[in-house]
C-alpha cells in the first residue's frame, strides 16, 4: 500500500509540477501589457520549450518513463506560443517554431533508430528469432505513439531513411532457416530500374511543368524522388529482411513493403509454380508491384491471413504467391513438417 501510495506521489509530481508551470506562464503571458516585448517572448518561449521540458526530464530520468515522453512537452509548448502570446509577438514566435520543430524532428528521428537497433540486439541476444531494424522500430513507435496507423506510417518513413542512408554494413551470414527471394528473381534490378526511370523523369517533367507552375514542378520532383528513394531502401532492405522459418512459423518478409507471417500447422499444401492460380479462394501475390515480379510457389492455406503492405495496409489471403530463391529446399522443409 505504501508503495502505490509513493508511487502515485511520485506520479504526481512528475506531472504536476511541469503542468502547474506551464499554468503559471500562460496566465503570465495572457497579460499581454507584461509581454509585449520581444525580450519578454523570449523568456516565456525558452521557459515553455527549454526549462519545463529539463525540468521534467530531471523528474523522470530515474524513472520507467520512457524519455521520448518529453517530445509531447516541446511540441505543446510551442504549439501554446500561437494561443497565449500577443498578435504583436507572434512572428518571433514564429521564428523559434520554424528552427525547432525540425530539431524536434530529427531529435525524435535519432533517438527511435537508435533505441530500435539496441532492442533488435538485445532481443537478438536474448532469443532464438532474429528481430530485424524494421520490427523494432514499429515496436518502439507503437510504445510511444498508442495510435496504431500513425505508428506504421512513422514506423515504415523512419525505416526508409535507415535502410535508405544509414545502413552500410554487409547483410549477415544467411542461416539454414532463412531463405533469400531477391538473387534470381530479378526483384532488385527490376527495382534499380524503377528508380533510374523514375529519376529521370521527375527531372524531364520538372522541365515541362516549371514554366506554368513552379511550386507544383517541385511538388512533383520532391514526390518522384521521394519514391525513388522508398525503391532504393526497398531494394537494400531485401537483403536483410529474409524469408525465416522457426518456433513452427514462417516469417515472409519482402523489403520494406510486404510481411506476414504464417503458422506451418495453417499451411494446407505447398507446389512449385509459375502459373496463375484460378480459384474462388483470395489470391496475394507476395511482391510490390503484382506481376511485374515473379512467383514459383502456391502456399495453399487452412484459414486467411493478414498481410501488411505499404504503409500497414492490411489485405487477407488464403493462397499466397511468392518467390524463393532456393525453392526446392524451401518446399523439402515444409513438406517434412506437414508429413
Amino acid at each position: 500500500m505504501k508503495t502505490k501510495t509513493a508511487l502515485l506521489q511520485n506520479r504526481l509530481l512528475i506531472f504536476g509540477l511541469p503542468l502547474l508551470l506551464i499554468i503559471s506562464i500562460s496566465i503570465l503571458a495572457l497579460n499581454h501589457q507584461m509581454v509585449d516585448t520581444p525580450a519578454m517572448t523570449v523568456g516565456i518561449i525558452l521557459d515553455l520549450v527549454l526549462t519545463i521540458p529539463v525540468i521534467y526530464w530531471l523528474l523522470i530520468r530515474s524513472t520507467d518513463i520512457p524519455k521520448i515522453t518529453i517530445v509531447p512537452i516541446l511540441i505543446g509548448g510551442l504549439v501554446l506560443t500561437n494561443f497565449i502570446l500577443p498578435e504583436s509577438q507572434q512572428a518571433l514566435a514564429g521564428n523559434f517554431r520554424h528552427i525547432l520543430i525540425p530539431m524536434i524532428e530529427l531529435g525524435v528521428f535519432f533517438y527511435l533508430i537508435n533505441l530500435a537497433k539496441k532492442t533488435s540486439q538485445k532481443f537478438n541476444a536474448l532469443n532464438n528469432r532474429d528481430t530485424d531494424f524494421l520490427e523494432a522500430i514499429r515496436k518502439m513507435v507503437q510504445d510511444v505513439f498508442p495510435m496504431k496507423t500513425f505508428a506504421k506510417a512513422l514506423s515504415f518513413e523512419i525505416a526508409v531513411f535507415y535502410y535508405a542512408f544509414f545502413l552500410w554494413s554487409k547483410p549477415k551470414k544467411i542461416a539454414a532457416h532463412q531463405f533469400t527471394y531477391h538473387k534470381k528473381s530479378g526483384a532488385a534490378a527490376l527495382f534499380y530500374a524503377l528508380t533510374m526511370i523514375i529519376l529521370v523523369e521527375s527531372f524531364a517533367v520538372h522541365l515541362l511543368v516549371a514554366p506554368y507552375s513552379p511550386i507544383f514542378a517541385w511538388l512533383l520532383t520532391i514526390s518522384s524522388l521521394y519514391l525513388g528513394v522508398q525503391f532504393y531502401a526497398h531494394i537494400k532492405a531485401m537483403k536483410r529482411r529474409l524469408i525465416t522459418i522457426e518456433n513452427e512459423q514462417i516469417f515472409f518478409r519482402n523489403g520494406i513493403f510486404v510481411n506476414t507471417q504464417v503458422a506451418l500447422n495453417n499451411i494446407n499444401a505447398i507446389e512449385l509454380s509459375q502459373r496463375q492460380i484460378k480459384t474462388d479462394r483470395k489470391v496475394e501475390k507476395f511482391a510490390l508491384v503484382g506481376d511485374l515480379e515473379l512467383h514459383n510457389i502456391v502456399l495453399h492455406l487452412k484459414k486467411p491471413i493478414e498481410i501488411e503492405g505499404f504503409y500497414g495496409v492490411k489485405k487477407q489471403a488464403e493462397v499466397l504467391l511468392i518467390w524463393v530463391d532456393k525453392k526446392d529446399a524451401f518446399v523439402q522443409r515444409i513438406q517434412r513438417y506437414l508429413g
